[in-house]
């Protein structure tokens, strides 16, 4: 068995996704690993026949319809809503098996509304000093999930239904509390990353085990 690693040295921006879609086609390739990063990638491939397409979460080669596999390696971090909104785009464009053709390993965390609202809540409140975060929690999820004894949730969770809502809660409430030193006097500012907040860890925890029962783990 051949593998090609296809690796970005630089900050983005060089072509990724053009090569990996181009390498699967030359070597009719059958599977596209990623290993490393998360939703926040723009990987753009534009096929022969004008087709057009962003790969945030799925390897760079699933307009390659019928054949080509994607795997998230244990160092991925997913973000299983982002997937499906991904998905959709993807169903226009004819590709409509996308996540059955999806493998995620069980060893993956999973970003939340939670860590998406912390991220971009510290984003607002660094003013004119802002990183340039592509708001996506993928800071915050890494670093919970690198922090002793602070919560995480992995798709290997996502087994246990009571398991996920307690970790859930857990992250909800560390993020509540790490939050309020970054609350700006003008809530207007931050109304939707509020709304994230609430977000029930019943409810959000029933989302995720239904995307899940769409891929491969």
């Amino acid at each position: 068995m051949r593998a090609i690693f296809t690796v970005d040295l630089g900050y983005g921006d060089s072509g990724k996704g053009t090569i990996v879609d181009s390498l699967v086609r030359k070597h009719s390739s059958k599977l596209v690993v990623r290993y490393n990063g998360g939703s926040q990638a723009g990987h753009n491939v534009v096929t022969a026949d004008g087709i057009h397409h962003t790969f945030a979460q799925f390897g760079a080669g699933m307009l390659v319809k019928d054949r080509v596999l994607s795997l998230l390696g244990p160092a991925m971090l997913v973000d299983l809503h982002s997937m499906v909104d991904e998905n959709s785009y993807l169903l226009q464009k004819g590709i409509t098996d996308a996540l059955a053709r999806t493998y995620i390993h069980e060893d993956c965390f999973l970003i939340t509304p939670y860590h998406i609202a912390l991220n971009r809540i510290k984003e607002i409140a660094r003013g004119d000093s802002r990183h340039g975060s592509c708001g996506k929690g993928i800071g915050e999820t890494r670093r919970l999930s690198l922090t002793p004894d602070a919560p995480a949730l992995q798709v290997r969770h996502l087994a246990n239904k009571p398991l996920t809502v307690s970790i859930l809660n857990r992250i909800k409430d560390l993020v509540t509390r790490e939050v309020m030193d970054y609350v700006p006097e003008n809530l207007s500012l931050i109304e939707t990353e509020l709304a994230y907040l609430r977000w029930s860890a019943e409810t959000l925890a029933d989302e995720l085990i239904a995307i899940k029962g769409q891929v491969n783990v």
